[in-house]
Formats: structure tokens, C-alpha cells, sequence
């Protein structure tokens, strides 16, 4: 499974970004959140993680993603891992 980082453009209504979270959720059944979900900044908030989404659909829905106008970028997320 792939995770990515998803940014809105600044001035993106909130009746667009449901429109694209729908999308993601539709295509992938991923899971997706705002990365700072208190936070007033509006460059934090427009910050999203998307989780969950098979291998074989994150090329095609990162395309269609950022095709979006509202979408300032879809891209893959940093791969984090323990160290001892």
C-alpha cells in the first residue's frame, strides 16, 4: 500500500476539497486526513495525508489528482522507519 501527501491551493473552497477527497476515497478506498487538523495556519491546514491506496492506483489517481485546478500537488509520502 502507498501513502502520499496532498496540498490544496490557497483559496480552494471547502465544497472543493470534498469534492477531490471524494474522489480519493472513491477510486482507492484510501484513507485521508488532514495532516495538522487544529491548526488555523491556512498552509498547514490545506495539508492532507492519504493512506492506504494500492500500488496499481496511485499513478493513475495521483494524474487525476493533480489535474485538479483547487490541487497544488499529490506526491508520494516520506517513507518513515524504526531505527533501534
Amino acid at each position: 500500500m502507498a501513502s502520499m501527501q496532498l496540498k490544496f491551493r490557497e483559496g480552494a473552497s471547502e465544497a472543493s476539497r470534498e469534492k477531490v477527497i471524494k474522489q480519493v476515497k472513491g477510486k482507492s478506498r484510501a484513507r485521508i486526513a488532514p495532516l495538522f487538523p487544529d491548526d488555523s495556519n491556512p498552509a498547514l491546514a490545506s495539508l492532507y495525508t492519504v493512506d492506504g491506496i494500492a500500488e496499481a492506483h496511485a499513478k493513475e489517481l495521483t494524474k487525476e489528482i493533480e489535474a485538479d485546478p483547487d490541487v497544488e500537488f499529490i506526491e508520494p509520502g516520506a517513507e518513515r522507519k524504526l531505527i533501534d
